[in-house]
């Protein structure tokens, strides 16, 4: 058998499972960062050797691998959500600092591609603890080689990590700015209460909004959960019916070879070759017209066999 022929599997499916399971509430990683990882990472079934040469299934799983053995798309979906845990775990030992969300998940991204030690030894990491969270994101570029080779694939992963990062230095230095106008027009005039008051309410509105999202995708979740269960109780059910309908038929079977054996007319009859008129009448000549019927029901020979 080919180690490498693997058998691959829908990121959005094993992502939709991944959400019904405990440890998804858990997690501290944006959902849109989660899919990006998973997409760069790939979903594969059957084990196969990555550019590391490390044996991985799932989404971009090492630990457990048994090379030749194929998992389902749920344990590809448990082995992901404990990784990204894992993962989370292991850089609070080293991130001192909150940093803003999206800089958060490049880093968790980052990490659960290259391992969790080196990126706690990284300058990134440094960066980030010095509250210099723009020059942390353009370390990403530098993580780009295999074994000091140059990795095309790493590097569209990077562009995307450095992207997603930078938007979340943006938001922070904007809302700072923000910030420092908002605080010196109120201390020149009381108009800018009114200024204040209005933003108050577009902040407001901008919440009810996120809460909506918040809310939709719960919901959604919750359903998802409810759809799987049925499903499995459905297939228990099927597989129930399944069972006893075997069972069933191989009894029967055997109490019909019992009662054969046991009555020796029976079994003397049901070897013996059906008499020749019998066989006759289960013979199908073809018939040109009704004579030809007429001379078939009362011949002895057989009339040509049917025509084609």
């Amino acid at each position: 058998m080919n180690l490498q022929t693997v058998k691959r599997c829908s990121v959005g499916v094993v992502l939709a499972i991944a959400a019904t399971l405990p440890g998804f509430q858990q997690l501290h990683t944006y959902v849109e960062r989660l899919k990006l990882i998973a997409d760069y990472e790939g979903c594969r079934l059957s084990p196969y050797k990555c550019d590391a040469d490390k044996w991985t299934d799932g989404i971009g799983n090492t630990a457990g691998v048994v090379p030749g053995k194929s998992i389902t798309e749920r344990q590809a979906a448990g082995t992901f959500i404990a990784n990204v845990l894992r993962t989370e775990k292991a850089l609070t030992s080293c991130l001192f600092l909150k940093v803003p969300q999206k800089v958060y998940d490049a880093v968790v991204s980052l990490a659960f591609n290259v391992g969790t030690g080196n990126a706690c030894s990284s300058m990134m990491v440094k960066l980030l603890n010095q509250n210099r969270w723009r020059e942390a994101c353009y370390q990403l570029p530098r993580w780009v080689y295999v074994k000091g080779v140059f990795n095309q694939g790493l590097d569209n992963r990077r562009v995307r990590e450095l992207a997603w990062c930078l938007k979340g230095g943006v938001v922070i230095r904007i809302t700072g700015t923000l910030l420092a106008v908002a605080t010196l027009a109120l201390g020149l005039t009381g108009w800018c209460w009114s200024v204040a008051s209005d933003e108050l309410a577009s902040a407001q509105r901008v919440i009810g909004t996120l809460s909506a999202g918040i809310e939709s995708r719960d919901k959604a979740i919750t359903r998802l959960k409810t759809e799987n269960n049925e499903g499995q109780k459905r297939e228990a059910t099927l597989r129930l019916m399944q069972g006893k309908a075997s069972a069933g038929a191989l009894t029967r079977e055997a109490q019909i070879q019992r009662d054969t054996d046991a009555n020796p007319i029976l079994r003397d009859w049901s070897v013996t070759a059906l008499p020749d008129d019998v066989i006759r009448l289960h013979t199908r000549p073809a018939f040109n017209s009704a004579r030809d019927y007429l001379d078939w029901l009362s011949a002895r020979d057989k009339l040509p066999g049917t025509r084609k």
